[in-house]
Order: C-alpha cells, then sequence, then structure tokens
C-alpha cells in the first residue's frame, strides 16, 4: 500500500513532519491535534495524524483518518486505498467499495486499485464483475502473482469455471508451493467437482502448511465427514470448539451436531444445535421479530387489490426473463434450480441479490421521500407512471451483474430465499413471471434451518421461535398476495418433488410453455457448482431420508409448535410421532 510520506506535507504541518522524521511520534500527534483544533479540515496535519497511527495504532483510528481524508478530498488517491485496505481487513465490503472505486477512477493503470475493487466485489458475491478486476489486476502487473491467481481461481470457482480454476490453481501452487489459503481454495473446487479423494489430499497439504489455522482445519474435518472418516472429524471439530474463535465454535458445534445427527443421536444433536445458536445470540445476531411485523403490516396495507387497480404493470423487457424460485432455506429450493438448470432453456441464477438491491433503490429510482413499500405510490403521479419499467430494468441490470442472465437461455433462475415475502413488487415489476413457491412441511425446515448457520429471513435462524415466526409470516404474506392481485404462481411441495420428480417438472415446464427434457430428472449430473449449503446433497441421487425428520426431534420442536400449527395445517402437513 502506498501510504504518504512526511514530506508530502505542506507548510502549516511542518513542524509535526518534522517531529515524524525525527521518530517522535507523541509529539507529531500532539502538533498534528493541535493543529486540527484550529482547522479541523487541515488535511496535512490529517496526514501526519494518520502517519502517526499506522505506526502506533490503533487501526480503527487509522481508518477513521483515511477515510476523512477521502471526505475532504476525494482525489487524495493513497488514502482511497487506505481506507479500502483496510475496511475490507475488518470485513466490511460494502463500505469499502466506493473506496476502491474511487481509487481506479483516480488510476486505472493501479493494479493494487484494481485488487482491492476486486475484493470488495467477491466479498459480496458479485463474481462477474470481480472476475474483470481480479484479471485486470493480473494484467497491470505483468507477472504471474501466485495470490492474484488464486484470487482469480476463487471467483471464477464460484462462478461454476471449474475447470479454468483448477488451471490457475495448478498456476499458482507452481509458483508457491506452500500458500495454505490457496491450497484450501483448490481443494474446495475439488470438493465441487466432486472429486472428494482430490479434495482431502489438497487439505491434507494445507493443513501442513499452516497446522494452526482453525478455519481450514474445520473445513478437512467436514471433508472427512462426507468420505465417512467420522471419528477423525470428531477428534478435529473437539480441538476447534476447545481452541477457536467464537465464530470457529459456532461452525464446529454445527458440524458436530449434523454428525451426530447422522449417527442417529437426535438429542445430541439438538443440544448442540442449541449450544451453536445460544453462541450466535451472545454475539448480538438475533431477530428483530418487531421490525419484521411493522414491515408486513405495511406490505399488507400497501398491497391491496384497490390500490394496485390503480398502478400501472411493467412491460415485458426483451432477453433473458426471470423464473422466480420462492420458499425458506432447506425447502428444496436448490434441488429444484438444480433439475430446472439442466433444461437447454434455463440457466440457474442461485440466490440473486437483485430483489433486494432493487427495495434498497426504490426511493432514488423513483424519487420518492418515502421507502418501500410506500414509495411506489409515485406510481400513480404522472411524471413515474413508466416507474415500474425503470425498476424491472434495475433489477434486470443487477441479474446481469450477477452473471445470472448472460448465458443466451431465455430463462434464468432467481431462488433468493424468503422471496415471497414481495411476491407484491415482483407481480408488478414482473406480471408474466412465473413464480414457483416451494414448500416443505414446516417442522422440517425448522430444524434444518437451526442446523446451519444463516442470515437470510433476517438472522430468524438464530433461534426456533425466529424460525418460526418468519415462516409463518413469509406464508402468510404470500396468501396475502394470491388473494389481492394476479400472479403466476404455482405451488410445489418437496415432498412430491421427491416421490414424483417427472410430474412435478412436466407441470413446471408447461406453465413455462417449454418441452421437459429427460436430463432434468438427473440433476446430479448438472455440472455447475449450487453456491449454497446444499451444494453436496444436489450431487446426489434422490433419497427420502430427510423427509419428515422432525420426528425424531419433536419433543425439542414443541416451543414452537403453537406457532407453526395454523401453517402446517393450511399447507395440508399433519404432526406425526
Amino acid at each position: 500500500m502506498a501510504s504518504p510520506s512526511a514530506s508530502s506535507v505542506s507548510a502549516t504541518a511542518t513542524s509535526a513532519a518534522d517531529a515524524l522524521d525525527a521518530g517522535d511520534t507523541a509529539l507529531a500527534a500532539r502538533l498534528a491535534i493541535a493543529l486540527l483544533d484550529e482547522d479541523p479540515a487541515n488535511i496535512d496535519a490529517l496526514t501526519v495524524l494518520f502517519l502517526v497511527r499506522e505506526e502506533t495504532g490503533p487501526t480503527s483510528a487509522c481508518m477513521a483518518l483515511a477515510r476523512r481524508i477521502c471526505a475532504l478530498d476525494p482525489n487524495k488517491a493513497w488514502a482511497q486505498l487506505e481506507a479500502a485496505e483496510r475496511l475490507l481487513l475488518a470485513g466490511q465490503a460494502p463500505e469499502a467499495e466506493p473506496h476502491a472505486r474511487n481509487a481506479v477512477r483516480l488510476d486505472p493503470t493501479d493494479p493494487g486499485a484494481h485488487r482491492l475493487l476486486a475484493l470488495s466485489l467477491s466479498a459480496q458475491q458479485r463474481w462477474p464483475i470481480a472476475e474483470f478486476h481480479f484479471r485486470r489486476t493480473l494484467e497491470l502487473t505483468r507477472a504471474d502473482d501466485p495470490i492474484q491467481l488464486a484470487n482469480l481461481a476463487a471467483c471464477l470457482k464460484m462462478q461454476g469455471h471449474l475447470d479454468e480454476a483448477r488451471h490457475l490453481y495448478k498456476r499458482s501452487v507452481s509458483l508457491a508451493p506452500d500458500i495454505a489459503q490457496t491450497l484450501h481454495g483448490w481443494s474446495q473446487l475439488e470438493e465441487a467437482a466432486r472429486d472428494l479423494p482430490r479434495a482431502l489430499d489438497l487439505a491434507d497439504r494445507a493443513i501442513a502448511a499452516a497446522p494452526d489455522d482453525l478455519d481450514i482445519a474445520l473445513a478437512r474435518a467436514a471433508l472427512l465427514a462426507r468420505t465417512n472418516e467420522t471419528d477423525q472429524a470428531i477428534e478435529i471439530i473437539d480441538a476447534v470448539a476447545r481452541q477457536g474463535r467464537p465464530a470457529q465454535a459456532i461452525d464446529a458445534a454445527l458440524l458436530n451436531g449434523r454428525l451426530l445427527d447422522k449417527a442417529g443421536r437426535f438429542d445430541d444433536a439438538f443440544a448442540s444445535f442449541a449450544l451453536a445458536k445460544h453462541m450466535i445470540r451472545e454475539g448480538g445476531r438475533t431477530y428483530p421479530k418487531h421490525a419484521a411485523d411493522v414491515e408486513t403490516t405495511r406490505l399488507k396495507t400497501f398491497f391491496r387489490a384497490s390500490r394496485l387497480a390503480l398502478l400501472p404493470r411493467a412491460s415485458d423487457a426483451p432477453g433473458p426473463r426471470p423464473v422466480f424460485i420462492c420458499g425458506a432455506p432447506r425447502s428444496g429450493t436448490t434441488l429444484l434450480e438444480q433439475m430446472l438448470s439442466r433444461h437447454d432453456a434455463m440457466a440457474a441464477g442461485d440466490e440473486l441479490p437483485s430483489l433486494g438491491e432493487t427495495i434498497r433503490a426504490m426511493p432514488r429510482l423513483l424519487n420518492s421521500a418515502s421507502g418501500y413499500p410506500e414509495a411506489l405510490g409515485e406510481l400513480w403521479l404522472g411524471d413515474e407512471a413508466d416507474g415500474l419499467d425503470t425498476l424491472r430494468d434495475f433489477y434486470l441490470r443487477s441479474a446481469r451483474r450477477a452473471g445470472a442472465s448472460i448465458s443466451g437461455k431465455p430463462f434464468f433462475t432467481d431462488k433468493m430465499p424468503f422471496n415471497e415475502t414481495h411476491l407484491g413488487l415482483i407481480g408488478l415489476m414482473f406480471p408474466n413471471a412465473p413464480v414457483i413457491r416451494m414448500v416443505r412441511h414446516p417442522l422440517d425446515v425448522v430444524l434444518s434451518m437451526f442446523s446451519y448457520d444463516m442470515t437470510h429471513g433476517a438472522d430468524c435462524a438464530t433461534s426456533l421461535e425466529g424460525i418460526a415466526h418468519e415462516y409463518v409470516r413469509a406464508h402468510g404474506l404470500a396468501e396475502h398476495y394470491r388473494a389481492e392481485m394476479s400472479l403466476r404462481a404455482l405451488s410445489v411441495k418437496y415432498e412430491a418433488l421427491i416421490d414424483e420428480p417427472e410430474a412435478v417438472l412436466r407441470s413446471i415446464f408447461s406453465m413455462l410453455d417449454i418441452p421437459f427434457e429427460p436430463a432434468c430428472l438427473r440433476f446430479d449430473e448438472n455440472p455447475r457448482y449450487a453456491r449454497t449449503i446444499s451444494y453436496a446433497q444436489v450431487t446426489q441421487r434422490i433419497t427420502k431420508q430427510a423427509r419428515y425428520r422432525y420426528r425424531h426431534y419433536l419433543r425439542h420442536l414443541e416451543p414452537v409448535l403453537p406457532i407453526l400449527e395454523p401453517v402446517i395445517k393450511a399447507l395440508g402437513y399433519t404432526i406425526e410421532t
């Protein structure tokens, strides 16, 4: 990172700079702070203070100072780079992105700027644009940098380009054989490619290169579990639970619970899941039930037939069209997407952020002082009558940036969990878009979500009650929309998809007005990499082992039975012991 030097400041901060050059950081800091007391916008004094904090800490002060300098003078390239780098290290990729973008604008030939932008985009799962900037980084360095080769490989792997990613990992390892993160990334690629022995061999090499890296150790334990080396996996999990940071201990407890479940030790498994969720809540993540209920009221108030009759609808746009696969996580949405994307007419979009991005941008796009959904009231005004076309085009651009519709196929899927909470907006933007709502026994969904760490549904998975409330909320909103407006929707039960996949697929393709293709039944042969926690399950043939798994845990699920019973009945399920 190219930080400024003390000699770059002007005469107004000369004394502070001289003190810094002499190694007297305390004096330099006092002089810079005194100058800032008189002139808070003095960039030279801020620069000296940044250099002091760079030597003495804390890191958070460096980040704050770099961002302050950027705000005062957006053309300070070094400050943009420093702010982006430090925000990325702090795990704040969305906040880092604008600084990295500005750095690229200021010097489009700086490989460091492209690298930071690529990393911030990758952290936000915007893989195609990240790929562009990773490639630009390599072009500008004009040399094989093993770390940047591995970064590009990881980005390509997440887009399903496994062959090219493997080639890049091989090049990276040939240049630097003992970088643990590179070996770890390559191991994950081979797991995605279903070569578990090769993945495990690379995981062994990664842990040999970094024996104290508990994240790599835990990933190796997950691989051992997949290859039925359960005892070794549990040994590693126990070590991570004892030695790891809270996040690692949480992952260890959840993986341990899933292994115990597989062994038929259901009470112990639930205890492990509950421990993990307790640690998550202790860390501050909880389900905001009140805020969710307020949003539900606002959505039901706005999306009523009498009001919707006054609104226009967006027209159909040329190009690939979305197919919305709605449903809770672990309800079978990934399985269905794997099946559909085997069709020649269908591209897999995976969990697209596009609808959420559209909602967040809506006030700006519609020139409204209100938030969603009230901002849609602007559509009643003459100068925003075409606003739904604007929202539709924004969504489609976002989907293209996420790589969903670049394959040239007429359809692409969007299976972001809980999208059914916004079926009203979907119906306005895409009145002819097919909506497939995946339904699974609610108790199976709650149990399965409880066994993983996921943030979908506003962190509802941090507790059984949170999952149950969000499931009921999403169901209620979906039923509300269906009653208040015309939707091209089809409900599909997970259990029916397992029992009679061809019949279910034929009904879906009939709605899409495209012919059924037998290859869709061979979803386990789909070469694409599903970027969800279900990636391993959907590479295997259909089994019925996961159906009604809740029966093993009914005693533990008793607290949420009163919440879920009305929906269980409405969906045609029963509670069996």
